[in-house]
């Protein structure tokens, strides 16, 4: 891979493959551990968009965690040099190299930062409550919305 040789110890052939490949997409995908193996579901976004959700943010719910970072850090990029963050356009970033983000968990990661009141997120002018943008999320890649730090 790279020019590089994989070590592989199983003298096994699916044991072997298997670890060849979680090797080829840990080094194709290095940002993916910003996820911290959590699975990330369509239907968890209401639970994510829910501010109060014990247990939800851990015992902290003022610390974001790496991926809400980067997110947050991408949108607040955007906005300073005057660029509307669509949801496409975040879903189109963190699903390619070197993120490989599902879409659920970029629809779940953007409405934990929608809950903690750090984005905003606007269809067609107006501003999005809780259950609009559960239900624009879903459809997120055909939405001519954006977000914003508010």
């Amino acid at each position: 891979m790279g020019g590089d040789a994989i070590e592989v110890s199983s003298t096994e052939p699916q044991t072997r493959i298997f670890k060849g490949f979680y090797e080829l997409v840990r080094r194709t995908y290095p940002n993916l551990k910003m996820l911290r193996g959590v699975s990330y579901a369509e239907g968890d976004i209401e639970k994510y968009l829910r501010p109060g959700a014990p247990g939800l943010f851990g015992t902290d719910s003022t610390t974001l965690s790496e991926a809400e970072q980067e997110t947050l850090a991408f949108i607040q990029s955007n906005q300073r040099n005057g660029v509307r963050t669509t949801f496409k356009s975040l879903d189109e970033r963190f699903e390619r190299k070197p993120y490989g983000w599902s879409l659920p968990a970029v629809q779940c990661i953007l409405a934990g930062l929608y809950a903690r009141g750090k984005v905003e997120a606007r269809l067609d002018g107006n501003l999005l409550e809780e259950t609009e943008l559960a239900r624009a999320l879903r459809i997120l890649r055909s939405m001519p919305a954006w977000c914003s730090t508010q």
